[in-house]
């Protein structure tokens, strides 16, 4: 193989790693944009103005289903309502479309007066 078919290769190479990372930002803010759709904020947080944010990490089967066990908080709000609220969201979020590949997906809930 000389240098000109081993830079081919590594072009080759190179843009299906960009495609990947490609598909995989796009699937990320279609989740995203879903989740936020859904937002389930309880009313007594509501009236209470409680205010926080809970990351929730979650696997997304290649059938854009939620593998059941996985959704869990990665980060608390400090607010367990709160947190079981972002869950809640995300469950009822599902399905999505299949991802590119099954994935682990990790996503901001925020809280606040403004929902």
């Amino acid at each position: 193989m000389n240098g000109v078919e081993e830079q081919q290769i590594a072009r080759t190479i190179a843009h299906r790693e960009v495609s990947e990372e490609t598909l995989l930002r796009a699937y990320g803010k279609l989740v995203s944009k879903k989740i936020h759709g859904r937002f389930v904020y309880p009313e007594e947080g509501r009236r209470a103005v409680w205010r926080g944010l809970t990351k929730v990490s979650f696997f997304i089967l290649e059938t854009g289903q939620i593998r059941s066990d996985s959704v869990k908080v990665a980060s608390s709000s400090g607010q367990s309502r709160l947190d079981v609220a972002a869950m809640q969201t995300v469950r009822a979020s599902a399905p999505f479309g299949p991802p590119p590949r099954p994935m682990t997906f990790a996503i901001d809930v925020v809280f606040g007066p403004e929902r």
